[in-house]
């Protein structure tokens, strides 16, 4: 987890909540972001109970269990922006318990 002092700003998804049944943590927006990585490739982020981050994704049809993300500090504060970039990493940005701005990068296989 790295800390930041820039801010981000992204477009949150409203009322993106389908195909979000039979597991944990059922978030509702704005606590939901999701990112196009590839054409067949979706990654959700959201603000789970106890303040934290959890990752679904959909790859061609199939999709994840819900996975925990590190978590800054106090947990995160804030709704989760997310950017997708080349070769499939994903940056989750989000508010610590200490007013900072934190990054968690996932690298296609880890954090």
């Amino acid at each position: 987890m790295i800390k930041l002092v820039a801010a981000v700003s992204l477009v949150v998804l409203a009322g993106c909540s389908a195909g979000l049944t039979g597991d944990a943590p059922k978030p509702a927006a704005p606590n939901l972001i999701a990112t196009l990585a590839t054409p067949t490739n979706i990654d959700l982020v959201a603000l789970g109970p106890n303040n934290t981050l959890y990752r679904k994704t959909y790859t061609s049809g199939s999709r994840s269990a819900w996975a925990a993300v590190p978590n800054p500090p106090g947990g995160a504060t804030s709704a989760p922006a997310l950017i997708s970039r080349v070769g499939g990493t994903l940056d989750v940005f989000v508010r610590g318990g200490d007013e900072a701005l934190y990054r968690s990068t996932h690298n296609g296989s880890s954090w």
